[in-house]
């Protein structure tokens, strides 16, 4: 369950059903819910983690094991950061993790 705020305890991806259930999709992390919403609306696997830009915990790592991740970044300095930031992280964990900068975005567009 996703809640604000949050749980207390390690911090896991919004959508992790979604994430479990499709172990061989590859895996979209962007900043917020609402960007995820869409690309989950698309019949894509999308998550996020809780609190926005900057705000990646090392617990979450766990999930993205082995899997293929693309990591979205919102077109503007915090946005490149956190994506920059989350594909640190992912290094050597993920079977492999590339930063998207989706071309054509306005200033501080996203999803």
């Amino acid at each position: 369950m996703w809640n604000k705020g949050g749980p207390k305890g390690d911090p896991i991806p919004y959508k992790l059903p979604e994430l479990l259930a499709a172990q061989e999709a590859p895996v979209f992390i962007c900043e917020g819910e609402k960007d995820a919403d869409n690309l989950n609306a698309w019949g894509l696997i999308a998550t996020t983690n809780s609190g926005g830009a900057g705000n990646w915990h090392q617990a979450l790592d766990q999930w993205f094991a082995g899997r293929t991740v693309y990591v979205l970044a919102d077109n503007d300095e915090p946005g490149r950061k956190h994506a920059e930031r989350v594909a640190y992280h992912l290094g050597g964990k993920a079977a492999q993790t590339k930063v998207i900068d989706l071309p054509g975005l306005p200033p501080k567009g996203d999803v």
